[in-house]
């Protein structure tokens, strides 16, 4: 395997943690499959937040 596709795993573990943690349901209650590498890729080209406060960010934004 290699290194993206480990860093998408850990990334797309990181996202269903903080909605399990938030909602009580994985990412994938609400989100599709391809909505969840999108987002990965939109971190990816971003250089500004380590991936836990993007995602951080992006879940309390989902439900403003």
């Amino acid at each position: 395997m290699n290194k993206l596709a480990i860093e998408r795993m850990n990334f797309i573990d990181m996202l269903n943690e903080e909605f399990l943690s938030v909602t009580g349901y994985g990412a994938y209650a609400f989100l599709s499959t391809f909505e969840g590498v999108d987002l990965f890729d939109r971190f990816s080209e971003q250089q500004s937040q380590p991936a836990n406060l993007f995602i951080r960010s992006f879940v309390r934004n989902f439900y403003a």
